[in-house]
Parts: structure tokens; sequence; C-alpha cells
């Protein structure tokens, strides 16, 4: 769950696209930076418990990104 950002509204016109598209790139882009961490690609190995404590973190922060995306496109 993410709780929108409270903003003066203009126009909501492309929110939902705007979150859409900044917590799928930030989460796909973090996703493939953390696996290359797991298999050790650059010089750090996680465990499975490490990797899915990150990939929650990851999830958070994607989503947090992607509503104060959104709320600057309805200004």
């Amino acid at each position: 769950r993410q709780k929108a950002y409270p903003v003066q509204t203009v126009d909501t016109l492309g929110a939902g696209d705007s979150f859409l598209a900044t917590f799928t790139v930030c989460y796909f882009d973090g996703l493939k930076l953390l696996r290359s961490w797991q298999t050790g690609e650059q010089g750090i190995r996680a465990d499975s418990e490490g990797f899915l404590a990150c990939e929650d973190r990851l999830i958070e922060k994607s989503l947090a990104f992607a509503a104060l995306r959104a709320a600057r496109t309805c200004q």
C-alpha cells in the first residue's frame, strides 16, 4: 500500500500513467541490480534472506517514488 501525497491538484490526467511507468522503471531497474548482487556479479554475494529483505524495501521505495511522480503530474 502507498498513500497519496497531498498536492494542489490542477488536473489528474496522466497521473495513473505516471505512477505505473515510474513504479515499473524503478522496480525493474532495482531488481536487476539486486539480482546482479545476488549472483555475485558486483563482487557482493547476498543470501536469500537478505535478498528478500532488499526486495521488500525496493517495492516500498518504488511505490513511494511512483506516488510522488503521480502527485507532481497532477500539479
